[in-house]
C-alpha cells in the first residue's frame, strides 16, 4: 500500500508540468529483453527545460529516479520499484544541413539510429551501415560508442549536447567526448540531450546496397526476432569474439531454466522466450561468465547494464 501512495502522490504532483507525458509501465513492456518490475511511473520529457524542471522535483523531494533511454541495453530487477524512470524516447527533433561534400545531422538522445541510417540511405551519408541493425537511440548509443563489426558511432560524431548533474544543480553544455571500444568519456552523471554528426556524402544506391548487405547478413546470424538485449558481453582485449568464445564452449542454446537461454544463433545473445525474471536472466549472464572464466581465464565485460538497487 505504501507504494501505491508514494505513486499517487508523484503522479499528482507532476501534474504541475503541463506538457509532460507520464505513464504506469513495467520495464518488461518497456525494455527490449522484456524483464522488469514497476516504478512508480515513466516521465517522458521533450525538452531541456522539461527535463531540467522534473529533475529538480524529483531530487528537491528526494524521490530515486533512473534517466533511460528506449531499454535496448537494460536489465531491471522484479517487483515494485521505487523509482521514476526519466525516459528521453521523446527527445527525438531532427535537424539536417548539407553542401556539396558533406551533410549535417543535429538530432535528439532520443532520436532512433534507423533514422539516421534511413537518412543515409536517402542522403547517401558514407559509412552509415557501421551503425546498421542497432536498436537503440543516440543518446544511449553515444554513451557506450555503440557499432557493429563494421565500425563505431563515434566515427560520426562531431559534438555532445548533455545536461551535467552536479550537487543538485544542472549545466547544460556542449562536449567532445573521447571514445574507445563501448566506451565514451561521458560521465554517469552526465545525461546526453542532443548530438551532431557529419557523414560524407557517397552515392545513395551505393549506401543502399550496403546496408541491404549488411542487415541481410545480421538476418542469418542474430537472433533479431527474439527478446534480447543486443550483445551480453564485449569482445575481449585480446581481440577474439566474445560469441566465438561461448560458442567454442557449447553454450549456443544452453539454459538454466524454461524461459530464457543462450541463443542457437548467437551465442553472445541470451533469448526471453516469454516471461523470465531478473534472476533466471542475471543468473545465466553469470554463468557464462564464470565458464568462460573458468575454462578460457578470460574476463568477459557486460554490456548489460543491471538496474537492482
Amino acid at each position: 500500500m505504501r507504494f501505491d501512495e508514494e505513486r499517487r502522490g508523484i503522479l499528482s504532483d507532476l501534474r504541475q508540468f503541463k506538457k509532460l507525458e507520464t505513464k504506469i509501465l513495467k520495464f518488461a513492456d518497456a525494455t527490449s529483453v522484456g524483464i522488469g518490475g514497476e516504478p512508480y511511473c515513466f516521465v517522458f520529457p521533450r525538452t531541456a527545460n522539461d527535463l531540467e524542471s522534473v529533475m529538480h522535483y524529483l531530487i528537491s523531494k528526494q524521490i530515486p529516479f533512473w534517466v533511460i533511454g528506449n531499454g535496448t541495453k537494460m536489465l531491471v530487477r522484479d517487483g515494485k520499484i521505487g523509482r521514476v524512470a526519466v525516459s528521453l524516447a521523446r527527445f527525438d527533433f531532427q535537424q539536417c544541413t548539407e553542401d556539396k561534400h558533406t551533410v549535417s545531422v543535429k538530432v535528439g538522445a532520443g532520436t532512433s539510429l534507423q533514422f539516421l541510417v534511413a537518412l543515409g540511405i536517402k542522403k547517401g551519408l558514407d559509412g552509415v551501415e557501421k551503425i546498421t541493425g542497432i536498436p537503440g537511440c543516440v543518446g544511449g548509443a553515444i554513451k557506450v560508442n555503440a557499432g557493429t563489426r563494421l565500425g563505431s558511432i563515434s566515427e560520426f560524431v562531431e559534438d555532445v549536447e548533455v545536461l551535467t548533474l552536479f550537487d543538485g544543480t544542472f549545466k547544460i553544455e556542449r562536449l567532445k567526448p573521447k571514445f574507445a571500444y563501448r566506451w565514451s568519456s561521458i560521465g554517469p552523471n552526465q545525461i546526453v540531450l542532443s548530438a551532431n554528426f557529419k557523414f560524407k556524402k557517397t552515392e545513395p544506391a551505393r549506401v543502399k546496397e550496403n546496408v541491404s548487405k549488411y542487415l541481410k547478413k545480421r538476418f542469418e546470424t542474430q537472433p533479431v526476432n527474439s527478446k534480447t538485449f543486443g550483445c551480453m558481453f564485449k569482445n575481449p582485449p585480446n581481440g577474439e569474439s566474445a560469441g566465438k568464445i561461448i560458442d567454442e564452449l557449447g553454450l549456443k542454446g544452453f539454459r538454466l531454466t524454461k524461459r530464457i537461454k543462450v541463443s542457437s544463433i548467437h551465442a553472445n545473445f541470451i533469448e526471453n522466450e516469454g516471461g523470465a525474471c531478473f534472476q533466471e536472466a542475471d543468473e545465466l549472464i553469470n554463468y557464462v561468465k564464470d565458464k568462460v572464466k573458468q575454462e578460457r581465464k578470460i574476463e568477459l565485460e557486460e554490456e548489460v547494464i543491471k538496474l537492482c538497487d
